[in-house]
């Protein structure tokens, strides 16, 4: 992925407060065909067949894949952040791909529910790479977060990183 020169790569330590699932805005209908080796990923739209155009390829196919568009909210010591993650952040946090996430919203079991797959991913602790830009619209300045990576924060490597950058500090000193 290549980065915008105004967009600021950066890593965050924080707990995953809040993720919106609960509206269809959450996931997105895409082509499912592989284009130069990988998923094409553009959005589609249903017929009232059923069916599905992909505008792109200008094919009409019976099936479509979901990609994730989830609203997120993060927490460190500092404060709170809202950030989009994409598909392959989505399925970091949620272990469900967004096809699977749909079938569980729209055919749902009693046995794993949407609200169920959020509340395991809810308070464990991430880094995510996050990539800051802003964006003006209506003449307005806003900041835009994007999720880049996400992974669980692995405790025992973070302490040794610390005690690396505190070791480095005591000698300078």
């Amino acid at each position: 992925m290549s980065i915008r020169p105004e967009t600021i790569q950066t890593t965050l330590l924080a707990v995953l407060r809040f993720v919106n699932v609960n509206d269809k805005n959450s996931y997105y209908a895409t082509c499912p065909l592989i284009v130069n080796g990988r998923t094409c990923k553009k959005k589609c739209t249903q017929h009232t067949d059923d069916s599905w155009f992909f505008s792109r390829c200008q094919m009409t196919m019976q099936d479509c894949n979901y990609s994730y568009l989830l609203p997120l909210k993060l927490q460190d010591a500092k404060g709170t952040l809202w950030a989009t993650a994409f598909d392959e952040g989505g399925i970091h946090l949620l272990h469900k791909t967004a096809k699977q996430l749909y079938a569980l919203q729209n055919n749902g079991t009693t046995i794993e529910t949407p609200s169920s797959v959020i509340k395991r991913a809810l308070s464990c602790y991430y880094s995510f790479t996050l990539l800051v830009s802003t964006e003006t619209y209506n003449s307005e300045m806003k900041m835009k977060v994007t999720v880049n990576k996400v992974a669980l924060v692995d405790f025992k490597v973070e302490c040794h990183a610390l005690l690396a950058k505190i070791a480095c500090l005591s000698t300078k000193s």
